[in-house]
């Protein structure tokens, strides 16, 4: 994709904020990144976390099926990442479901996404860090996260814990 998008390994690591060492890993899959690296870096690609790992498919179905959903498994950050929404262009809204296992983490620190997000938790409890708050989230929960704000989720529990973010996508 870095490639596609005519980057040099350093200016791309530059641009995105990492060592040309870690993009040149990542390439090559002998690191697992967190979750917010990935979204980090999918977004100096104008990608979304959804479309880094999706496969698109021969046709544009609203439906995804539980058992053919494209997953990401992130070992560094505890996590499985699976899409709920289809890869069909003009698709305004995005949704993933995250599996966080304990002491499962989304980043080391807080960091931003670049567009608004809406969260509930369907199983376990997680903890939230958003601006200068922790806040606890259980099952049912939901909140709100306004682009551009410092978030990180963490499941300090001895259970999995399931959260579904809906992003909407940014125009273009």
């Amino acid at each position: 994709m870095r490639e596609r998008a005519g980057l040099s390994l350093r200016a791309f690591a530059d641009r995105a904020g990492f060592s040309p060492s870690f993009i040149s890993q990542l390439e090559n899959g002998q690191v697992s990144p967190s979750i917010a690296s990935l979204e980090k870096i999918a977004g100096q690609l104008n990608m979304t976390l959804k479309d880094f790992f999706a496969v698109p498919t021969e046709r544009d179905t609203p439906i995804i099926r539980a058992a053919e959903r494209p997953t990401f498994r992130s070992s560094w950050s505890r996590a499985q990442v699976a899409a709920l929404t289809s890869m069909g262009k003009g698709h305004a809204l995005e949704a993933l479901m995250v599996t966080l296992e304990p002491d499962g983490e989304s980043a080391k620190h807080p960091s931003p996404m670049r567009y608004d997000q809406f969260a509930i938790v369907f199983a376990g409890t997680l903890e939230l860090t958003l601006a200068d708050e922790t806040l606890l989230l259980a099952r049912g929960d939901a909140v709100q996260i306004a682009a551009g704000i410092n978030h990180r989720w963490v499941n300090r529990h001895r259970r999995p814990a399931q959260v579904v973010l809906v992003s909407r996508r940014l125009a273009g």
